[in-house]
């Protein structure tokens, strides 16, 4: 009020009930070629991963994922959308279409309250006639971990969750040895996914799944 010189503010109902947010949105990926955008791919499996850290209660919100394989000229729906309520979630579709790359589309859809944030939006594939070498693995982000050779991992949940995403937008590529002694093998992360910890998963904060593909 410059009257009066104070500052007020009004009609913040809208802070809790998230009435005034923008309804559908919609985001985009670039082209995902898993690094080779000249090999034809089948693409099995697409999602969306979920989760706000800031503690703010969520309300409902539905996920919907489209993809194209002509680079956004067409698009086809994954399946239904999916009603989210939870701050952490995962949405997990299968799908069945061939292409050197594929483009995600979500559009996320308000029905009440605060949205959930979204994570990541990633795809599988499998190459045809593809003779390189592929692991799938889980990885727990949690306090006292032992490595391989017997010995206490010095690092927090946090260090190891930060070194993850890290490498995953640094392009993915590392060295890994497999538990069968084999010889230590240059790799490309082709897959991360951050799920939310269970019970069985033993006091970790964070949950990933990997999947890492021969270079």
């Amino acid at each position: 009020d410059r009257s009066t010189g104070v500052l007020a503010a009004r009609n913040l109902d809208d802070r809790l009930t998230a009435a005034a947010l923008v309804s559908p949105v919609t985001m985009t990926t670039h082209p995902i070629d898993a690094g080779e955008p000249e090999r034809e791919k089948r693409w099995s499996r697409v999602g969306v991963t979920l989760g706000r850290l800031d503690g703010a209660t969520i309300g409902e919100w539905t996920i919907a994922l489209d993809y194209s394989t002509d680079g956004g000229a067409t698009w086809q729906s994954a399946g239904p959308a999916t009603s989210v309520t939870t701050s952490a979630a995962s949405v997990e579709l299968e799908i069945d279409a061939t292409a050197p790359a594929i483009l995600l589309r979500a559009t996320m859809a308000r029905v009440s309250g605060l949205p959930p944030a979204v994570r990541n939006i990633w795809a599988e594939h499998e190459t045809p006639g593809d003779p390189r070498r592929r692991w799938q693995l889980r990885i727990r982000a949690r306090d006292r971990a032992i490595n391989r050779a017997g010995q206490l991992d010095p690092r927090t949940p946090a260090q190891v969750r930060a070194a993850l995403w890290t490498l995953w937008q640094a392009g993915g590529t590392t060295t890994f040895q497999d538990i069968d002694g084999s010889p230590a093998r240059p790799v490309r992360i082709v897959a991360l996914r951050e799920e939310t910890p269970r019970p069985s998963d033993h006091d970790a904060i964070a949950v990933f799944e990997v999947e890492m593909v021969e270079r």
